[in-house]
């Protein structure tokens, strides 16, 4: 069987680029599996960039949807983000509790919002109009109608707590603070949300006949580890589990690994949050059946269906690949979907630029030809790296190159001394960058971080044994004997002595 590779197309990257075409070659997994059983479907969706929570998402909106009666709410990232909240000239005190009653309210004022908007578009469902109408008096009598953000409400709920009148406690959590009044009875009519009571037992009258899907996405724009950005989001994280437990009522919320684990530290209760997890991990075969699926979407292959029959994920990857070749594209990479399928359109189209001639039959891209997409690929990839944790990380780009040219495999402790120079390289070029400051005398710590975030692999055995964070983390990172740069970046930064794959 062969095809001509060169009119093979996978299809966009990102997620919200392709949503018309993303259901017709999205691949099953586990988290997608469980989030469809209301038994089994969890909370909070964690991964890394690129890892495929805005898929699962998209996918999971276009399910909910061909339902007429279900109501879908979907937060766009950049009116729910810490970066446009930081943006916005403020007073208040970083206060999670009081954050999180603040959401909490948002939330609720979300969903009366579209629960009218979807009564206004659908004037043949008659019942419920009288609940309608509370929540939409409700909506026009605090001029939240016509609100143009969601940061907005979230705001004008702020502004009625003044930051510096008055201490109280709620819910056995201090928040510093008080009404503009100096009315602690005020204050605590405002906090326990009295205004909201009657439209909220509307809303559930609602939610019997009209379920309610909330997708709340990439909340980590802007993310930078500091206290108030915590709060912020562990406000928002509190508030959606206190908003999840409505019946009919099923919130999706997706976050970056590193920025779950860094808000990890300020959860009340760590177990209650565990047990309403869903981490996305990819292994080599689902990576294939992603990559599978697109390939069978082309006219080319669907006419060798017609002729053929069904044909295993192994076969339609020997139409386009040499054997080994897509395992090796997979080892330059962080095993993230996004990654694989801009990776795969490269080589696609490094051997259309090899290989004029329209047919070439049994001759496949190879690793060489994957070799020369990679040095695009992965200085691009070490870019969008750097860009990705500089909120967090200011300059961690002027932190990375100290590694142009270097070794790229080391024992622990010739690793940890090349790492303690380019941090004290790094504080002597950027005394601004008070995030370096932490790890001035602990290397080891920094690179524990950069294990975690994926610049390098471990090996706590032998040099035959590296492995990534989405692979598998030590039980104890003193027993860590070799450290690696991961081959991505390795290859950005032409790193010396990489072992071939």
């Amino acid at each position: 069987m062969n095809i001509n590779i060169k009119e093979i197309y996978l299809g966009k990257e990102v997620a919200e680029q392709e949503k018309s075409d993303l259901h017709k070659y999205f691949i099953t997994t586990r988290p997608y599996r469980n989030a469809k059983d209301e038994h089994k479907r969890k909370l909070f969706y964690v991964a890394h960039r690129g890892a495929g929570k805005s898929a699962l998402f998209s996918q999971l909106t276009h399910d909910y949807s061909e339902k007429k009666s279900n109501i879908i709410i979907q937060i766009k990232p950049t009116e729910y983000s810490y970066e446009t909240f930081q943006k916005l000239q403020h007073g208040f005190y970083d206060a999670k509790a009081t954050y999180s009653i603040a959401w909490e309210y948002t939330l609720y004022i979300q969903m009366f919002r579209d629960i009218c908007l979807y009564f206004e578009q659908n004037k043949n469902v008659r019942a419920n109009r009288d609940n309608i109408s509370i929540l939409n008096k409700y909506l026009l009598d605090n001029k939240f109608k016509n609100a143009e953000t969601k940061l907005e409400i979230f705001l004008q709920f702020l502004s009625k707590i003044d930051i510096s009148k008055l201490n109280v406690k709620f819910n056995n959590v201090e928040i510093e603070g008080g009404y503009g009044s100096n009315n602690s009875a005020d204050l605590l009519k405002i906090l326990n949300l009295s205004d909201l009571k009657r439209p909220i037992n509307a809303l559930k009258t609602v939610l019997q006949s009209n379920p309610i899907y909330i997708f709340i996405d990439e909340l980590d724009t802007g993310w930078n580890n500091t206290k108030e950005a915590k709060n912020f989001i562990s406000g928002l994280i509190s508030a959606t589990l206190k908003i999840n437990s409505l019946q009919n009522v099923s919130a999706f919320l997706s976050l970056r690994h590193d920025m779950f684990n860094n808000l990890s530290e300020v959860f009340n209760d760590a177990e209650k949050i565990r047990g309403q997890i869903e981490f996305i991990k990819w292994d080599v075969d689902q990576l294939k059946g992603l990559i599978c699926e697109r390939i069978k979407d082309n006219e080319e292959v669907q006419k060798l269906y017609k002729l053929n029959g069904h044909l295993s994920y192994n076969e339609i990857l020997g139409l386009v690949f040499e054997d080994g070749a897509f395992e090796y594209l997979v080892e330059n990479t962080l095993h993230r979907p996004r990654e694989i399928i801009n990776f795969s359109n490269s080589a696609i189209e490094k051997y259309s630029d090899t290989y004029q001639s329209r047919y070439l039959f049994e001759k496949r891209i190879d690793k060489e030809t994957i070799d020369i997409a990679a040095e695009t690929f992965c200085q691009n990839r070490f870019n969008d790296f750097c860009a990705e944790y500089n909120y967090e990380y200011p300059n961690i780009r002027d932190l990375l190159i100290n590694f142009e040219g270097a070794k790229a495999v080391n024992n622990k402790n010739d690793f940890l001394s090349i790492l303690e120079d380019g941090v004290i390289l790094f504080s002597d070029g950027h005394t601004e960058n008070i995030w370096i400051n932490s790890y001035m005398n602990n290397p080891e710590k920094l690179m524990i971080k950069l294990f975690e975030i994926g610049f390098l692999k471990i090996s706590v055995s032998n040099l035959n044994d590296f492995f990534a964070y989405y692979e598998r983390r030590p039980l104890n990172y003193k027993n860590v004997k070799y450290v690696r740069v991961n081959n991505v970046f390795a290859r950005a930064l032409n790193c010396t002595r990489m072992p071939k794959i």
